[in-house]
């Protein structure tokens, strides 16, 4: 291996749909740490086929042709990698003939990405919520390859569900393509899964690997008009492995008597629901009078983006490496600032309105349009600063309701959070605004398409802007952002959102903004603790948010019965399933 290689460019810019690859595949899971990992996710019911218990190894061969189409022959048929799904197949130059009989799928073939081989061959869901250390370079299944260790960051359970527990993922990337040759999941300490290629020979396809894939489509042509099955936005992840799930029910096909009549019965309870909001007296539109005293109620119709997005000559390509190093900066700089969050439900709702219309839901267009002309506005704002080691302190500007902390803050051993009417503490935790955690660690946007990529100035500080495309649909991604029509101005320098907006129909619907930024300033431990003031009520907390809610003692005794009582209960639960 020549030169000096850079382990996050690799794993960004590994593109798996131009390979011709073929390799054994080799894993290994051990059903007794997950189901120990699926505890420490609070998992009543966990995700565990029944009767299976130990550790189980899996082996498979997997075929990889230009174009984004794949075949993996599993060695049996009880492990991660059996077939699930029907074959892909290229989309048809001419329309299907409806009398002519579909094939069979075979059984025995994956020709869709699944979790574990979209894990190995698109490994850039790595660099969105872990810190990555390089620990050289080594050699594996015959190819140059980089050791990287992964750790999952306090926001990884927020954009991957279950890594949260994860103690850290070493992976090999090969040092030519980017695509993963071994990846290993460690739990308290032990490996809890891995999977590798025991060999791996890229370039053409031999004559009786390639005639695994359908006819009409060469192994090397790819196909224009069909997207490659890696080709759906990387927030579909959770969607596709519920579809690729074996326990998962097929699709339903929503139709028949049973199916209109229960339609026709909600759509008609929907009508029902929108007069009522009508005649209803009162209403909470944006200049209510829950915003009358707030100057920025609605969203700010400043455009600091790039007026050549609209024209036809519009920037476009992949994404340079200074952006991508700034958004993999995320989450890891100290900072201050002003945080301000709009949304207009109206828009929303309006949109939901038009999209029941058209699919001829009535009552409901009408509920959603009811809704949305007394919807209001909301406009959160805060006081931030963030340090290293999980430092950080949020004060609201403006309360946002009954029951929110006025403020939260953290100094990496403890957490504080202030009431009006006493303060809790406990051991340091993640806060919990979604949103602003989206904002502060930008590396979740990584696993979009990102356009557009302008360099500018936005308030005083260097910066890019871009537009995030994830679909046709209004989307949420990690952290409850609205995607749709969504664009972003990042911090060149700390890699944060200084700005992100996203539109609904043409119309603003979300709006971010961190304000009067400044770099540093995380040297004064004091500025991340509470020190509550004499005769205030300090409450002390475990970290469960039950007891964040003001109680009366002899509810918050119960409530903590009730958590013994569940946890006793997913201990029952396991003890049956190691029975079996």
């Amino acid at each position: 291996m020549t030169g000096e290689l850079d382990p996050v460019t690799l794993l960004y810019r590994a593109d798996w749909t131009r390979l011709s690859l073929t390799a054994d595949v080799r894993g290994m899971l051990d059903y007794r740490l997950l189901a120990r990992q699926n505890g420490a996710q609070g998992r009543i019911l966990q995700s565990i086929p029944p009767g299976t218990t130990g550790v189980r190894h899996f082996r498979a061969r997997l075929l990889v042709a230009p174009g984004g189409r794949y075949h993996a022959q599993a060695d049996g048929d009880d492990d991660e990698f059996r077939p699930v799904l029907a074959p892909y197949r290229a989309a048809p130059a001419h329309a299907p003939d409806p009398d002519a009989h579909a094939p069979d799928p075979d059984e025995g073939v994956r020709t869709r990405l699944t979790t574990r081989y979209a894990e190995m061959l698109r490994p850039v869901n790595l660099l969105s919520g872990f810190a990555l250390a390089f620990r050289g370079p080594t050699t594996f299944a015959g190819r140059d390859a980089l050791h990287v260790v992964a750790t999952p960051s306090a926001q990884a359970a927020a954009i991957s569900p279950g890594l949260k527990p994860l103690d850290r993922i070493e992976v090999f990337v090969d040092a030519e393509t980017g695509i993963l040759l071994r990846r290993e999941e460690i739990f308290e300490g032990q490996t809890l899964r891995f999977t590798e290629l025991t060999s791996a020979r890229f370039g053409p396809l031999e004559a009786g690997d390639a005639g695994h894939f359908p006819p009409d489509l060469a192994p090397d042509q790819a196909a224009p008009d069909q997207a490659a099955p890696d080709q759906a936005a990387p927030d579909q992840a959770a969607s596709d492995i519920a579809a690729e799930d074996p326990g998962q029910e097929p699709f339903q096909d929503f139709s028949g008597a049973g199916w209109k009549a229960a339609k026709t019965a909600a759509d008609a309870a929907s009508g029902v629901v929108g007069t009522a909001i009508r005649l209803t007296p009162g209403g909470s539109g944006s200049s209510g009078s829950g915003n009358a005293d707030d100057p920025e109620a609605a969203i700010s119709a400043d455009d600091p983006f790039p007026a050549a997005w609209g024209a036809e000559d519009a920037p476009s390509g992949p994404i340079s490496d200074g952006l991508l190093h700034a958004l993999i900066r995320g989450g890891s700089a100290a900072f201050a600032g002003a945080f301000h969050h709009w949304t207009d439900v109206s828009v929303l709702t309006g949109e939901i309105a038009s999209a029941a219309s058209r699919h001829g839901w009535t009552g409901a267009s009408s509920a959603a349009r009811a809704l949305s002309e007394r919807a209001a506005g909301a406009h959160e704002a805060s006081l931030v600063r963030f340090g290293g080691g999980g430092r950080y302190r949020i004060d609201l500007l403006r309360e946002v309701g009954k029951g929110h902390p006025t403020t939260t803050a953290c100094d990496g051993e403890r957490r504080w959070r202030v009431y009006p009417n006493r303060v809790t503490v406990g051991p340091a935790g993640p806060y919990s605004d979604d949103v602003l955690a989206a904002m502060v660690d930008a590396s979740w946007l990584l696993r979009y398409e990102l356009s557009g990529e302008t360099e500018l100035s936005y308030r005083g500080r260097p910066a890019y802007a871009v537009r995030v495309v994830a679909g046709d649909h209004p989307v949420l991604g990690p952290n409850k952002v609205m995607l749709s029509d969504a664009r972003a101005i990042i911090d060149a320098e700390l890699g944060i959102v200084l700005l992100f907006v996203s539109a609904l129909g043409g119309r603003p619907a979300m709006r971010c903004e961190l304000r009067d930024v400044t770099a540093g300033g995380d040297e004064d431990a004091a500025a991340f603790r509470v020190v509550p003031p004499p005769g205030t009520r300090v409450v002390p907390v475990s970290g469960n948010l039950l007891e964040e809610i003001d109680f009366p003692d002899a509810v918050r005794t119960a409530a903590r019965a009730a958590e013994h009582g569940v946890t006793a209960a997913r201990e029952f639960l396991g003890s049956l399933r190691g029975r079996r």
